[in-house]
């Protein structure tokens, strides 16, 4: 059965592009309600939540929030204003499938030279500085007098945070002091430690939007891998920074891999230790990481164990003529590379299309039914596995880890993994502006093994620091020695 496949970005113009009344007193407030009623409608028509009876919150949110959200667009009055006022709606549905994109963005925020941090500890510290009035690693007290926690928690998490995944706090909480137009900026900030604590004057100074957003990336401590196999003296890591592989040129590269993998499977078995790095990763189509498991593991005992991750559950399509035409593109477009999987997905167009005829809300794929236990097996590696995550693997990358977890001798390290909705198989919907797409789910799963928006917290919890490749080693050289004494000094 084919598993699903995520954030097809398959453009839908549900709505035709009107011009903006130029009487209008305030044209923003226009643009916003005009936006704000193509989201909700195409949620009403293509969306499974607001007909799931598991979840009567989604369909009493559409319409609270969006009621709150046409209050909000009253006050419109620039871009910055219409872009929370979509951000904050669609952010309340506490899906992360759900999401907006943004053709056209601010080009530069403003920032103080140094951005904070949450720590797991809840302390507040400089994450990244490029200023010498704060030292990266000092913990930043409070700004203007007021805890950058009760700053961020009124005026970014609400726009940001899924309230029902906590690390979102943690991942988003440089956007504290990295400002847009619509950011009051602070006067100062009290930093240090015991009677070193001072008074710093902020120097606010405009940072290019891409720059920005790299450094806010840093400031949390995150680092992507490069995708490949790496060696480094007895430990190998095998990186998979994504697992979006769709045209030919990137299913090429990713099955090169695939290759590079089953060729050195005897050594990377043999290694004092191998890590699986998932940084980065937010999802894209999951039988690629399926394929993977199966190169580096028995193929038989790879398919017993994702048998039983997904024996009782099922998933329902939201019938409409949105998924139908997914289905059927998407299957037009896999035929020359994965003619396998172009069938799988062909076959759900053609159910979704008879579910149509006969009047029915959903199409139901796959059979359910009573669990399988977990197979037991030995591991075929002599010497540590570790799974390495951080706060955005997600979507196709939690269903990985679903598959990876459960295999024997894997130990999970690094930081909490971000979760995702049981709403899945997403297409995209532009909006009449022409200012944002909607990203929305068309299909629900039923009995997944792994609850709505459940994530996976490590068994060794990253010490702090940027995650980078040469601080991974060295912490997995440490906990390998910790596991197997014999390799204390390396060898």
């Amino acid at each position: 059965m084919l598993r699903h496949v995520h954030f097809v970005k398959l453009l839908l113009v549900v709505a035709s592009i009107a011009p903006i009344s130029t009487v209008a007193s305030n044209p923003w407030t226009e643009i916003t309600e005009r936006d704000l009623e193509t989201i909700a409608e195409a949620i009403r028509v293509s969306h499974p939540g607001p007909v799931d009876t598991l979840n009567p919150r989604f369909g009493t949110f559409l319409e609270a929030g969006l009621a709150d959200a046409r209050e909000r667009a009253q006050n419109v009055e620039n871009f910055q204003d219409y872009k929370r006022v979509l951000m904050r709606f669609a952010n309340g549905f506490r899906d992360g499938h759900l999401r907006l994109s943004w053709p056209v963005d601010v080009a530069y925020y403003r920032w103080p030279g140094f951005l904070p941090q949450l720590g797991p500890d809840g302390a507040v510290r400089v994450g990244l500085s490029e200023t010498a009035s704060a030292e990266e690693g000092e913990v930043i007290h409070s700004c203007d007098g007021r805890p950058l926690t009760a700053h961020f928690d009124e005026n970014v998490a609400p726009y940001y945070v899924n309230v029902d995944i906590p690390q979102k706090r943690n991942y988003y909480f440089s956007y504290a002091l990295l400002a847009d137009s619509a950011d009051a900026e602070f006067s100062q900030c009290s930093i240090g430690e015991g009677q070193a604590r001072r008074q710093v004057d902020l120097q606010w100074r405009r940072i290019d939007r891409r720059q920005a957003l790299d450094k806010r990336w840093a400031a949390v401590g995150l680092a992507r891998g490069e995708l490949g196999l790496h060696r480094h003296g007895d430990i190998w890591m095998l990186s998979i920074p994504t697992f979006n592989y769709w045209s030919s040129d990137s299913i090429d590269q990713y099955r090169a891999l695939l290759d590079d993998v089953r060729v050195n499977a005897d050594a990377i078995r043999q290694a004092r230790a191998f890590v699986i790095d998932v940084r980065g990763n937010t999802g894209g189509v999951s039988v690629w990481g399926d394929r993977m498991a199966a190169a580096l593991w028995d193929s038989d005992f790879v398919t017993a164990v994702r048998e039983h991750t997904d024996a009782s559950a099922y998933a329902d399509w939201r019938v409409s003529e949105t998924a139908f035409n997914h289905n059927r593109t998407l299957a037009e477009r896999l035929a020359g590379d994965d003619a396998e999987t172009a069938a799988q997905v062909a076959a759900i167009a053609d159910g979704i299309a008879e579910a149509m005829r006969a009047g029915e809300e959903y199409y139901q794929q796959g059979e359910g039914g009573a669990g399988q236990p977990l197979p037991q097996g030995e591991s075929p590696f002599s010497g540590d596995v570790y799974f390495l995550t951080d706060y955005v693997c997600a979507s196709a990358c939690l269903d990985f880890a679903d598959l990876i977890l459960r295999l024997p001798g894997v130990t999970h390290i690094g930081l909490s993994t971000s979760g995702d909705t049981v709403y899945i198989d997403n297409t995209a919907v532009v909006l009449p502006s022409g200012l944002a797409s909607l990203s929305l789910s068309m299909k629900v799963w039923r009995d997944r093994l792994r609850g709505n928006n459940e994530f996976y917290t490590p068994a060794h919890v990253w010490p702090g620091g940027r995650m980078t490749d040469d601080a991974l080693i060295e912490w997995v050289r440490e906990l390998s020695a910790d596991n197997q004494p014999g390799f204390a000094n390396g060898g």
